[in-house]
Order: C-alpha cells, then structure tokens, then sequence
C-alpha cells in the first residue's frame, strides 16, 4: 500500500469516497463533484488530497487544507477520509496522518458529523480531543 498525491485519475473514487464520508455523517450537501476541477485539479489546488493505492487501484482517500489559528500556527483541517470496508483496521488512517505530518504543521483540526460513531472513535484513538469551540457556518456563494 502507497499513500500518494491524488490525480484526476483519481476524481471518481474520490467522489464516490465523499459521498459516502457524507452519507455516514448524516449530511446530505455532496457538491464536491461541482467543484473537485477548479479547486484540486488546477494549477493552484485550494486543498490537498492523498489516495491510498494498492497495486495502483485506490482504497482510500484523505482531504485535508491548510489552516492557521492564532494561538497555534499553521496547522490543518482534515476534512474527510474515507477507506474502503475491505481495508479498514490496516493502519491506513495511520499512514494518512504520519504523510500530512511530514509537513511543517503545529496541530490537526477536525469536525466529525454526531452520527459518525466510527470516527469519533478513530479520532480519539489518536489523541485528539473534543474542543471548546462552538462551530458556526455562513455560507457566502
């Protein structure tokens, strides 16, 4: 298994791999297919993606953009990962985190939907911890 950088190759596992992040949280909006072009597959991507492949076939995925809080620095928003049910329990999720941790980041940010039990587990598992902060979204377009 490989984690590698996600190319248009890529856009419909990574598509189907969305939907079915939001389909386990509860959220109904999956636009990602409106916009995956212009915002990752362009010249300046807005987010980053890295697939997991095995013998080039892809079995997971992970979203994640850069981000800064003034108390803490640079750091990331993981925004979704999903690996397929036959590969899960393999480190997979492991392999995502110690890629993006290669990185010059301070600390990871995450939302995970209240329905998506599994996750909150897994986020947990690593360390990470329920905030203080409330959530809020405006959306502007």
């Amino acid at each position: 298994m490989q984690i590698i950088k996600a190319n248009k190759s890529h856009k419909q596992f990574i598509l189907f791999a969305n939907k079915e992040v939001n389909s386990v949280s509860g959220l109904t909006n999956t636009r990602l297919d409106e916009f995956i072009d212009s915002d990752l597959f362009c010249e300046n991507p807005k987010f980053h993606c890295l697939v997991a492949v095995e013998e080039n076939i892809p079995i997971g995925m992970c979203i994640f953009s850069d981000m800064y809080m003034a108390n803490h620095g640079l750091g990331y928003y993981l925004a979704n990962v999903y690996v397929l049910p036959e590969y899960r329990n393999k480190k997979i999720f492991n392999a995502f985190l110690n890629a993006i941790n290669e990185e010059n980041y301070n600390f990871m940010f995450t939302f995970v939907g209240d329905e998506n039990i599994i996750m909150q587990k897994i986020i947990s598992k690593i360390g990470a911890s329920d905030t203080e902060l409330k959530s809020y979204f405006m959306k502007i377009k």
